[in-house]
């Protein structure tokens, strides 16, 4: 049977008239394999979970037709990349490289110009045309995953000139843009384009049937951030943030950060207190975030503590830890585009690496930061609430880390003294598995 199409690749099916000439065989013996191989194709979708005589027969006819039908090689060494290998992956993987090797040589050759683009080829070449395109594209992932993305390129690029509607093609291609722009010559900016060209084509994904939509909310934010700031500033957050940012949760659960404070209403509709962005604002000035931003991971939570139990004691309120976990609540899905504490950067930090925080020298200066940050906040920000003092710090840490550094400092703040500095050294940071979603 024909290599999966596209489901919207532009161009209508090919009408052969004879099911024997659909991949162009210019001789008899190629004409009956590739009937034989549509047999055995059909026969096998049809015995595929239950063996017996017939599944067997039909394995035979794949193989044999394999040798002169470039569609039923590649069907063939798609069962052999997919099948449970027992031990035996990488000789299957092997060989079905071999197959798709030849699918792809082949059928070239029984192009009548293999250098036309597929929009300007004869009708009768469609079926031909898929077939080949697949194949390089799965010899192009099979290179790339095995460490050489540069290499990968040619075969995409290859792919996606013989048949423009294989949608996989663009998607592969679109990733040595996006996670490998620094071993290729693709920019983060081509990639996505390739991923939009994807998705017109009917991107497929396990997911879903309408597509990816994981690269459709990573193109959605890409594009956001291109109109709202520049190319600049998106290609920095998918090259800088995006990695880091995917490894603990899917991409479709990404949210368009925010490059102001002054941003979240007109984007969200949310009501966000005007002296809290005026905080977030000065937050986001503030020569002590600067300085430390590059600190280690268990410095800059701890530091993020004290700030945050500094500024939930603003009012003097004794329910000091119901502000933060209401400021918590009320920022979910807002995320800042560069922000002090960011969920990339988590890793897993514990002892004896951290036993310094509880030198008398570090937490001093930490919660020295902290005061002096409340002192030029309530300065510069005359009757700021701690409500509204929270959120501005809140906005400058991505939300997994939010959950953390709340809960880190939870019990201090209910059971320490208002006058008594709030210091709870990040001992223990986990692994990414246990961050927040």
């Amino acid at each position: 049977m024909p290599a999966r199409k596209s489901k919207a690749d532009g161009k209508p099916k090919a009408e052969t008239g004879n099911p024997a000439d659909l991949f162009l065989a210019d001789d008899e013996a190629g004409r009956a394999a590739t009937l034989q191989g549509q047999t055995a194709m059909w026969i096998l979708e049809r015995k595929m979970s239950s063996p017996g005589q017939d599944r067997h027969l039909a394995l035979h006819m794949l193989r044999a037709a394999a040798r002169r039908c470039p569609n039923a090689a590649y069907n063939l060494g798609n069962m052999l990349q997919e099948w449970p290998a027992a031990g035996r992956r990488s000789k299957r993987t092997g060989m079905a490289m071999t197959l798709f090797g030849f699918a792809a040589e082949l059928g070239l050759t029984r192009l009548r110009n293999a250098d036309e683009p597929s929009s300007a080829a004869p009708d009768d070449e469609y079926w031909l045309r898929d077939v080949v395109s697949r194949s390089l594209t799965n010899i192009g992932a099979a290179v790339a995953n095995a460490g050489a993305p540069k290499d990968a390129v040619s075969y995409f690029e290859r792919a996606i000139a013989v048949f423009d509607g294989n949608a996989n093609a663009h998607a592969c291609y679109g990733n040595m843009g996006v996670h490998h722009w620094e071993e290729t010559d693709i920019t983060p900016r081509e990639g996505i384009k390739a991923w939009e060209r994807a998705a017109a084509l009917g991107d497929y994904c396990h997911e879903s049937e309408n597509g990816c939509p994981c690269r459709a909310n990573v193109i959605f934010i890409f594009r956001k951030l291109e109109a709202g700031h520049g190319t600049d500033e998106a290609e920095d957050w998918l090259t800088q943030r995006y990695p880091g940012l995917s490894i603990r949760r899917s991409s479709s659960d990404l949210t368009t950060p925010f490059m102001e404070a002054g941003e979240i209403s007109a984007r969200t509709g949310l009501r966000w207190p005007g002296r809290a962005v005026q905080a977030a604002n000065i937050f986001g000035e503030s020569d002590i975030l600067s300085v430390m931003k590059d600190s280690p991971l268990e410095v800059k939570v701890t530091l993020s503590g004290c700030i945050l139990a500094a500024m939930a004691r603003l009012d003097g309120s004794r329910s000091a830890a119901h502000v933060v976990d209401q400021a918590v609540g009320d920022m979910e899905n807002i995320e800042a585009l560069r922000p002090f504490l960011g969920d990339e950067e988590w890793e897993t930090v514990g002892p004896p690496k951290t036993f310094y925080l509880m030198e008398e020298d570090v937490k001093r200066r930490l919660t020295m930061m902290a005061k002096h940050l409340r002192r030029e906040i309530e300065t510069r920000i005359p009757g700021l609430t701690a409500e509204e003092g929270v959120k501005g710090f809140l906005f400058h840490i991505d939300p997994g880390f939010r959950n953390g550094v709340s809960s880190m400092i939870e019990t201090t703040l209910r059971t320490t003294p208002e006058d008594f500095d709030v210091y709870v050294p990040a001992m223990e940071i986990g692994d990414q598995r246990g961050l927040p979603n």
